[in-house]
């Protein structure tokens, strides 16, 4: 399998190999990695640097703004929505939701729909050798596991 990872601002993967020359994936159960390039093959846009995760921090009076919502039955995505239009806009904030209800509310759990993973497995692994055992062993990890300790070890 030929598969090139890039930026994510390198813009849409295109693929180079015209259809006849494509081999099926071997279920090898390892990744070969062929060349390494360090450089981006854009700039950087400097406008764009308070997106990078690094600049991005949760200040005390956001967190306890979080806090005193969620003491009071606000919820998740309403406290977000003000948040946002209180600084003016989703480019101005310092954190990301994710990190946010991680911080001040770590009984929530953050998670993704069962049905939309499960119904996503088959399309993602069509053409792998033995792709039904595949799906029918990740079916039983996402439905059996009960913690996300559990899940990782799975």
């Amino acid at each position: 399998m030929n598969q090139l990872i890039t930026c994510i601002k390198e813009g849409k993967w295109k693929s180079k190999i015209s259809p006849t020359e494509k081999i099926p994936p071997l279920d090898v159960g390892a990744w070969i990695i062929s060349k390494v390039v360090l450089h981006h093959s854009h700039p950087c846009c400097p406008t764009q640097v308070e997106m990078l995760k690094q600049h991005r921090k949760l200040s005390m009076s956001v967190r306890r703004t979080i806090q005193n919502n969620e003491e009071v039955g606000i919820r998740t995505s309403k406290t977000y929505q003000s948040l946002v239009a209180a600084v003016g806009g989703h480019r101005k904030l310092t954190f990301i939701k994710k990190t946010a209800i991680e911080a001040c509310m770590p009984t929530t759990i953050y998670r993704w729909c069962i049905w939309l993973i499960t119904k996503k497995i088959p399309r993602k692994l069509n053409g792998y050798k033995g792709h039904a055992e595949i799906e029918q062993e990740m079916s039983q990890v996402v439905w059996n596991s009960h913690s996300k300790d559990s899940f990782d070890r799975n």
